[in-house]
C-alpha cells in the first residue's frame, strides 16, 4: 500500500504530467479518481491515529494530575512529621539523636523576609517590575495603523479532525 507521503508526490508528478499534456483526459479522471480514493483512506487511518493519540494524551494527563496530587501529599506528610519530631525534641530538650544507621539534629532557624507592606511602597531599588507585549491589543491596533517591530504573519496550518 502506498504511503501517504508517496501520494502526496504521485498527485504533484501528475499534476506536472498534466500542464505538459502527456495524459489523455480519461487518463487523468483514473488516475485521479484512484489515487484521490487511496489518499482518502490514508488521511482517514492518519486521523483515526490522531484520535487514538489524545485519547492517550487525556488518560496520561489525569494520570499525572493522580500522580501529581498524591506527591503532593506525600511531601506535606514529610514537612508534618518533620515539624512533629523537631517540636518534641525541643520540648524534651534534646538536640540530636544519634544511632548507628541514622543521625537526627535540630539546626538553629535561620532568617526569612517577611514583607508587611505593599510592595509598591517599598523604595525602588527593592522592587522588580516585569514588561511584557499585549498581544491582543497589538494585533487589533495592526488592523488599524503600523507599529514599529510588529508584524503579523501567517501561521502554520492546521489539522481540524471530527469524529
Amino acid at each position: 500500500m502506498t504511503k501517504l507521503h508517496e501520494l502526496g508526490a504521485e498527485f504533484e508528478s501528475l499534476n506536472t504530467m498534466v500542464e505538459a499534456g502527456e495524459f489523455t483526459l480519461q487518463d487523468i479522471e483514473d488516475q485521479l479518481e484512484s489515487s484521490m480514493a487511496e489518499f482518502n483512506d490514508k488521511g482517514k487511518a492518519v486521523a483515526y491515529v490522531i484520535e487514538n493519540l489524545k485519547s492517550d494524551e487525556a488518560q496520561l494527563k489525569v494520570m499525572i494530575d493522580k500522580l501529581t496530587a498524591r506527591q503532593k501529599s506525600y511531601k506535606n506528610n514529610q514537612a508534618s512529621l518533620k515539624r512533629y519530631l523537631a517540636d518534641n525534641m525541643l520540648r524534651s530538650g534534646i538536640n540530636q539523636i544519634k544511632t548507628p544507621d541514622i543521625t537526627i539534629s535540630l539546626r538553629k532557624p535561620t532568617k526569612k523576609l517577611v514583607v508587611d507592606c505593599d510592595p509598591f511602597e517599598l523604595p525602588m531599588e527593592y522592587q522588580v517590575t516585569s514588561i511584557t507585549a499585549d498581544k491582543k491589543a497589538l494585533k487589533d491596533a495592526l488592523k488599524e495603523k503600523d507599529i514599529d517591530g510588529v508584524r503579523l504573519e501567517d501561521g502554520d496550518y492546521s489539522v481540524s479532525i471530527r469524529v
